[in-house]
């Protein structure tokens, strides 16, 4: 409590902190078991073909085969997959 007062008047007190009747305090909830999940679902697998296409995975597959076969190709694979510092 603050003690107003001025000169020629009664002395009042003033609470530190004035209620707002607009704000009402929520009651605080009390706890309640919770709800059951529901169980997560895994997307189903895309195939490769239905993201790019079959002509480009016909192709990407043709190559992978000849740098299986041939390890020239392989080497240049590499060298565009990481290119060395110049």
């Amino acid at each position: 409590m603050i003690r107003a007062h001025q000169p020629g008047s009664e002395p009042i007190d003033i609470p530190e902190t004035i209620p707002n009747p607009v704000v009402v305090p929520k009651p605080t909830p009390t706890p309640t078991e919770p709800a059951p999940k529901e169980p997560v679902r895994m997307p189903e697998k895309v195939h490769r073909e239905a993201l790019v296409g079959d002509s480009l995975c016909q192709g990407i597959n043709g190559l992978i085969q000849n740098a299986q076969n041939d390890p020239d190709v392989r080497e240049k694979i590499r060298q565009r997959i990481r290119p060395s510092a110049q």
